[in-house]
């Protein structure tokens, strides 16, 4: 979650006002969450020490920007998996939902990155790093959701991950591959997900969107035969297509968590949709996008709207009305993505107990609810703006309630938090707790503020119980963060309901 950057020099040369008035956007004007974690302004901590009577550090909080500490440490070379494993694994990402989601590899061109990656007989025209890189990526991400493969060759994903960094150096002495792309992107996932490394995921990004751009990944493919060598050439363009939906849905998304640009710029990219599946597709030859895929990409172009009409350095200068224009424009385009997902996992503003017990649901709730905080707590940027902040239909109360829905889905048993899912949902719980934090802080006499406090302990708690033993070092001490920052701001917040008794 992000309001205000850090950068903004209104930001760091303004005096924060009389704590003593009530400026409803003043708290979430001066709150920016990097990776998922606080970072405050000046002005932010003076305004919560008006608040709470206490000085606050909560940097404290906030883990180094690269990981490279945490770095597992072994004497022996990490070698490639044993081909049977790698099958093993392969065979239960293709069988599983994540395939649907994440259709990093298709199986039609894997057999040919195995030859390669181990020297056999390809092809393929990709270099051995690639191929290589591209088996320990995928090997790492499919770590974090399969653990039914018991084997005693079976390493850390960590392990796993740092192989593939080490030879994506490799890739810039080679010509750009479809392999190599492979493995950036799940190195992408990787690190934003599990490491929690903020400068790599941005290099990995900036490299990953050169990769699409070499292959043509951000054209829409033209069908051109059906039959042998054609039907597999359209197929590889189809592949390379969704490898850059995958590249412009991690792209939107983290910018939307951050506040920094994004690497792929629509102006650059066509964004047609495949047809998927299930639709009468044979006419054209372009099916292949998984019906769960389309509304994440969708909601993809959505969270490009955002952070450009909202977030972007153009955007710092709308006026009041046409910010408040922007926000009702794209609370449109919101419920009209809402609108075309399934009823059994269609997500609503205010938390209801849904059947949808499945991951799409979780994603959907999720990412639905983090997108209407986004937009709508930018009214805090109305500085003439006098509308009652308290009342349902406000727009910083929309806000409000979407963080509250978000973490009652994470908290309520009926969605799968399970460790794939912790793995995504941290940032979006962690911003939602910072939500609720400035709402106590802003109205601390509020009856509805213990209320608030319960929530984060029963969200917090579903976190911790969902972390399972052999989840990796560095998400480990992302959890402890959060959990360390979650307990910090809610005794924060009691010194402010306290205060405000007084």
């Amino acid at each position: 979650m992000m309001v205000d950057f850090a950068w903004n020099p209104v930001a760091t040369r303004t005096e924060t006002p009389d704590p003593n008035l009530c400026f409803p956007g003043l708290a979430l004007r001066s709150i920016c969450v990097f990776n998922g974690l606080p970072f405050l302004s000046s002005g932010g901590r003076q305004w919560i020490k008006a608040q709470t009577g206490e000085d606050v550090d909560l940097n404290q909080y906030q883990p180094p920007k690269r990981i490279s500490s945490l770095r597992p440490t072994t004497t022996r070379a990490i070698h490639l998996p044993s081909r049977s494993l790698l099958f093993q694994r392969f065979q239960e990402y293709k069988s599983s939902i994540f395939s649907e989601i994440f259709p990093f590899i298709n199986p039609q061109f894997f057999e040919d990155t195995v030859r390669e990656a181990y020297r056999e007989q390809s092809s393929l025209t990709c270099s051995n790093d690639s191929a290589k890189a591209c088996i320990f990526a995928f090997m790492a991400v499919t770590s974090m959701f399969f653990n039914s493969t018991d084997n005693h060759e079976t390493l850390d994903s960590d392990y796993y991950a740092h192989a593939a960094y080490d030879l994506v150096p490799g890739f810039f002495r080679d010509s750009v591959t479809m392999e190599g792309l492979q493995a950036l992107l799940m190195l992408c996932l990787y690190s934003q997900s599990v490491l929690g490394d903020q400068l790599g995921v941005e290099l990995l990004f900036a490299t990953a969107t050169r990769f699409v751009f070499h292959l043509g990944g951000h054209i829409f493919p033209k069908a051109v035969g059906v039959d042998g060598f054609s039907r597999r050439s359209l197929d590889l363009r189809l592949h390379i297509r969704n490898l850059f939906w995958l590249c412009y849905i991690f792209n939107q998304e983290y910018s939307l968590r951050t506040g920094l640009p994004p690497s792929l710029d629509d102006a650059h990219c066509d964004l047609t949709l495949c047809e998927t599946a299930t639709t009468d597709a044979p006419n054209t030859g372009l099916s292949g996008c998984s019906p769960l895929f389309i509304p994440v990409a969708r909601m993809a172009i959505i969270q490009s709207q955002i952070y450009r009409r909202l977030y972007s350095v153009v955007a710092q200068n709308k006026t009041d009305a046409e910010l408040l224009s922007t926000i009702r424009d794209l609370d449109q385009l919101l419920e009209d993505w809402k609108l075309s997902i399934p009823m059994d996992v269609r997500p609503s503003l205010t938390h209801r107990p849904t059947g949808g017990e499945d991951i799409p649901s979780s994603i959907f709730q999720l990412q639905y609810h983090y997108c209407m905080v986004t937009i709508h707590q930018v009214s805090g940027r109305c500085m003439s703006w006098t509308q009652d902040t308290r009342g349902l239909g406000s727009s910083l109360a929309i806000s409000v309630e979407a963080s509250r829905s978000l973490l009652k889905i994470v908290s309520h048993s009926e969605l799968q938090i399970h460790r794939y899912n912790l793995l995504f949902c941290l940032p979006y719980v962690t911003a939602a707790m910072i939500h609720l934090f400035c709402d106590i802080l802003i109205h601390p006499r509020d009856k509805a503020c213990h209320a608030k406090l319960e929530l984060i302990d029963m969200a917090r708690d579903r976190m911790l119980a969902q972390l399972w033993p052999q989840a990796p070092t560095s998400f480990k001490m992302q959890v402890q963060f959060v959990k360390g920052l979650s307990i910090e701001v809610q005794r924060l917040a009691r010194s402010a309901i306290r205060k405000a008794a007084v």
